[in-house]
């Protein structure tokens, strides 16, 4: 018997974890996570815009394992023994014959640990749950997003979201370090958006950072001061702790290396995908996008079994559908299938893919039921 070890329980782990199992055999497959859910992270800004229940975007991985035919182990990873070939985990070891990294990322707060207690981040269910709660505090008056890209500009239609559906007056200011909003993204988006950000009466603060929070007072390089302010964290993103001090190749935002079958460059037998891999396409990384770690998660789960058999991996061909940068009001846009989208269109889009890749039918159930009040 071959054992196989999945350190994540995301969507790329997922995806492998289902097509391993489902190949029986002598393969054992035993996925690890920290958190004892599948979070679908797409719709975590739809919890704190309250659109939609977290039970709608939340599924037990132990459940998961039991239908799908793998083992789930409730574990923080600490490292890996590479000479023994085992995971170091906090309750355990876990010996493998091939390993897949499918960690996902971490919030990147530059070297300021202090923003770790004083913004909120949101990577889970749970800190959705969290950041929805402190929003409805009373005494909030101003809400700091730092950071004008996707994650950023989405979020901060689903705050001004759940305010106007309180009826409160709630200041809400997107603070952008480098020139412009959504720098990556096509200049008709980048327009599109700022005009919706403006009907929503969003304030967009570009060449501006974020100089410090204290005690409820927010600080801008500009020199504004805020009070009564909230800070939510969307400036960017990197591998987790454990995978940023493995002995691996590293690339941007410390994601780790990877040949074109998706194998850790020098280490057989050691596969990494998602957000947490590098896989290089014309000098650059792909984008953290969940279609990628699906598929790569499927192309893994195929390579891990012929590296156990002994045979030839296959490379990973990556296709992008394209994109959309959903916003609460409707009001979305984005490129798919080399289409420009604007409106309803493309929010009804991002809705429907999201029901499809919901892994269970309890969770499409809820997202059904949430999505019948209204998009």
């Amino acid at each position: 018997m071959k054992d196989v070890v999945i350190i994540g329980g995301g969507f790329g782990g997922l995806s492998a974890a289902r097509r391993l199992a489902g190949m029986g055999g002598e393969i054992r497959v035993t996925l690890l996570d920290r958190k004892e859910t599948f979070d679908f992270l797409p719709l975590l800004p739809d919890i704190v815009g309250g659109r939609i229940p977290p039970a709608a975007a939340s599924a037990g991985l132990c459940g998961l394992a039991q239908r799908h035919g793998f083992a789930f182990q409730h574990d923080t990873v600490e490292g890996i023994d590479l000479g023994r070939r085992a995971i170091v985990g906090r309750r355990s070891a876990y010996p493998f014959d091939a390993l897949l990294v499918a960690a996902g990322s971490e919030p990147n707060y530059f070297g300021d640990a202090s923003l770790q207690k004083s913004a909120y981040s949101f990577n889970s269910c749970g800190d959705s749950e969290r950041l929805a709660a402190a929003l409805s505090a009373a005494h909030v008056e101003t809400c700091v997003i730092v950071g004008g890209g996707y994650t950023g500009i989405e979020m901060a239609t689903h705050v001004r979201r759940r305010f106007a559906r309180a009826g409160r007056a709630l200041r809400i200011i997107i603070v952008e370090a480098a020139p412009s909003i959504l720098g990556v993204m096509p200049d008709w988006i980048r327009r599109y958006a700022r005009d919706n950000l403006g009907r929503l009466e969003i304030t967009v603060m570009e060449n501006c950072r974020l100089a410090g929070v204290a005690e409820g007072r927010v600080f801008l390089g500009g020199g504004e001061a805020f009070d009564n302010a909230l800070v939510i964290w969307c400036a960017g993103v990197q591998a987790p702790a454990f995978a940023r001090a493995l002995p691996f190749e590293k690339g941007p935002q410390d994601r780790i290396l990877v040949e074109g079958s998706l194998e850790i460059r020098n280490r057989p037998g050691l596969f990494a995908i998602g957000d947490a891999a590098a896989f290089m396409r014309r000098g650059r990384p792909l984008r953290m996008s969940v279609q990628f770690a699906r598929t790569q998660g499927a192309c893994a789960a195929g390579n891990i079994a012929r590296y156990l058999r002994g045979g030839r991996l296959r490379g990973y061909r990556p296709w992008d559908p394209g994109f959309v940068l959903p916003m609460a009001n409707g009001r979305s846009c984005g490129a798919v299938g080399g289409l420009r989208l604007r409106g309803l269109l493309p929010t009804a889009m991002h809705y429907v893919m999201s029901l499809m890749l919901s892994p269970g039918l309890d969770q499409k159930a809820r997202l059904v039921r949430a999505l019948m009040h209204g998009i």
